[in-house]
């Protein structure tokens, strides 16, 4: 499917930020990504940034590519003059030089979701700091951040200002295909934006709420735990918040998702 080009300093007027040293180094590694055909899509601030018009200049650049690649991707960045580090050999690599930060990410953190193909061929093209480059879709962006609920790091204002600065038009039905049985998540996260929104509740789909409420109802109807065994899924959205649970007795399962990926590796 087409999409459409985006030049994020070019599409909105919100000031757009970031230090010369930034700047050089950005370019630098995208350039480098781009003569290395490796498939990657740049995703975080950049491509908020690009969407909405909100800018947050968080220090780093993230690039998301399919697991098989990370490596590969490091290697090319190290090339560039980066020092590379492969953080967690899961979901996380780092390169950076001076005081500049960029983030490979490969999957989510909490290993819910890997950064798959679909992933790369729903990205939209776009111009990051002059270099061509492609940007993540709006609804793997949600996707990934619906999970980040800490209590120093909460992403729902994000996913709530993505909906309204979009003014609802994304691909609900393929976010909802996505979120599978996190379907849940989804509806709170789109409960939070009614309540910061209420003159913009239309922008998400009634036939979209009326879906997920049904889902819940079902799941009240049924008067039991929907999960098997002892589900306990609050390390999911936040290891802190939730590490008391965890020293309790209730099952981590961020932690046994990690222990599976690498075992599957």
């Amino acid at each position: 499917m087409a999409r459409e080009l985006i030049d994020p300093e070019k599409m909105h007027a919100a000031p757009f930020e970031v230090s010369a040293e930034q700047r050089t180094l950005y370019r630098k590694a995208l350039r480098a990504l781009n003569a290395s055909r490796i498939p990657y899509v740049v995703s975080g601030a950049f491509a908020m940034y690009a969407y909405i018009g909100h800018w947050r200049n968080t220090k780093d650049l993230d690039v998301f590519v399919e697991p098989e690649n990370a490596t590969r991707l490091l290697s090319v960045l190290g090339a560039a003059g980066f020092d590379v580090d492969l953080t967690d050999d899961r979901w996380l690599g780092k390169a950076t030089r001076g005081g500049v930060l960029i983030d490979v990410i490969f999957a989510a953190g909490n290993m819910v979701a890997p950064v798959d193909r679909q992933f790369l061929e729903r990205s939209r093209a776009a111009i990051v700091l002059d270099v061509p480059t492609r940007l993540a879709a709006p609804e793997d962006l949600i996707r990934f951040k619906a999970f980040i609920c800490e209590r120093h790091r909460f992403d729902g204002a994000d996913i709530a200002h993505m909906i309204q600065g979009l003014g609802g038009r994304l691909d609900w039905d393929y976010l909802l295909e996505r979120m599978a049985e996190h379907w849940e998540l989804l509806l709170w996260h789109l409960v939070f934006f009614r309540y910061v929104y209420p003159c913009h509740r239309d922008y998400v789909p009634r036939g979209l709420m009326e879906t997920l409420l049904e889902r819940e109802r079902a799941l009240l109807e049924k008067g039991e735990c929907s999960a098997t065994g002892d589900a306990f899924r609050g390390t999911l959205v936040s290891q802190f918040s939730f590490a008391k649970d965890v020293k309790e007795g209730y099952r981590d399962l961020r932690q046994e998702l990690r222990t599976r990926t690498r075992a599957a590796g």
